[in-house]
């Protein structure tokens, strides 16, 4: 271990961190950082296709590749760079919109840069970029853990149904009013599986929200030989 991993706030971080590096692309600070950046982009874009009528002289299609490449080729450096900005800010999604409207400056469309977060608080940037980073956490890494063809039986047929979660298998045990119960040694997990076909099904997680309780649908479609995650509802949004 390095002396740099010492100094880390908690062992996720330090001694676990080879365990969870999967998840420092969407859930780190430069993680979330990046699809703020994203969601300004795309939102930006968003509004030259109405199109605004000071937008008219952006030619989006002419430009799309360039403005996405703000955030697909977003660096640490980058992420490095925002953060010094909201040290002057004091405000962090204040430092990303300064930190697009500088690369506007770099390719030369200073003449719309006031339309970057135009309109937008910062709870409009953070409601559907952390979304947007669990989705695709779910979509790209635990729906194939999460569902695999050799669980064939998890809908139809009389033998117990199975689910891979994250490496766990788990086990249809009881029916319970119009969905089932997964158990994991013997615990009741708190995912119950619904509106069952032969292609399809919904899982539905609750979980502790500050002290209430919220829930989470997954709504899971056998496609090209695997069960994958076909979207997300949460908070009345669905992804």
């Amino acid at each position: 271990m390095s002396l740099n991993a010492l100094l880390n706030v908690s062992p996720i971080d330090g001694r676990y961190s080879r365990q969870v590096e999967s998840l420092s692309g969407y859930f780190s600070e430069y993680a979330l950082i990046k699809y703020r950046v994203r969601v300004e982009i795309e939102y930006f874009a968003a509004l030259c296709r109405i199109p605004l009528k000071e937008l008219e002289g952006f030619c989006i299609e002419q430009n799309i590749e360039k403005l996405r490449a703000i955030y697909l080729n977003f660096t640490p450096e980058n992420a490095a760079r925002i953060k010094e900005i909201e040290k002057v800010t004091n405000h962090d999604v204040k430092a990303v919109e300064y930190f697009i409207k500088e690369r506007f400056k770099e390719n030369g469309w200073e003449a719309y840069q006031e339309f970057v977060h135009f309109g937008l608080t910062s709870q409009d940037i953070n409601n559907t970029a952390v979304p947007l980073s669990l989705k695709e956490y779910l979509q790209e890494n635990l729906s194939d853990s999460l569902i695999k063809n050799r669980y064939s039986g998890i809908v139809g047929g009389q033998q117990p149904y199975y689910i891979d979660i994250d490496g766990a298998l788990y086990g249809y045990m009881t029916a319970k009013g119009c969905g089932s119960t997964w158990i994991k040694n013997n615990d009741k997990l708190d995912l119950s599986i619904t509106e069952k076909s032969d292609n399809s099904f919904t899982a539905i997680t609750k979980f502790d929200n500050y002290g209430g309780e919220d829930e989470m649908k997954l709504n899971i479609v056998f496609t090209d030989g695997l069960w994958k995650i076909e979207s997300i509802s949460y908070d009345g949004m669905t992804f």
